[in-house]
């Protein structure tokens, strides 16, 4: 399984901060490495994608590592370590909104995410 490093998060919170229209905000380097740690150790001994980008996103969320805009990028570091993995996400906006919104408050397990990601994933063409 490919899994992202801090550097990969650090740009999409970037680009986003850039396309949201807010700045990218102070980053604890050291919750951000923590929380993809944890996610590859968890999902490691399943060996699938969608539990590492589940736990991606959770730990991200949980950790906090960002002042500013923590919970899209943490969906968007899913979609990516989905793509990396060869699936793309396509889900409609006001879902990827639903399920950040649930994701933000801590009423999604990581099984649940896993299954709303597998869902609406489809093979990514070589």
């Amino acid at each position: 399984m490919v899994t992202l490093d801090a550097v990969q998060v650090l740009f999409v919170h970037w680009r986003l901060a850039d396309a949201l229209g807010y700045a990218a905000a102070p980053v604890d380097g050291v919750a951000l490495v923590a929380a993809l740690r944890r996610a590859a150790a968890l999902a490691a001994a399943s060996g699938d994608v969608f539990r590492l980008a589940a736990h991606t996103a959770l730990n991200l969320v949980q950790t906090r590592p960002f002042a500013k805009g923590t919970v899209p990028a943490a969906l968007a570091a899913a979609a990516l370590t989905l793509r990396a993995n060869g699936f793309h996400l396509q889900a409609p906006p006001s879902e990827v909104a639903r399920i950040g919104r649930r994701v933000a408050a801590g009423h999604v397990a990581p099984e649940e995410l896993a299954d709303w990601l597998r869902t609406r994933s489809v093979a990514a063409d070589p």
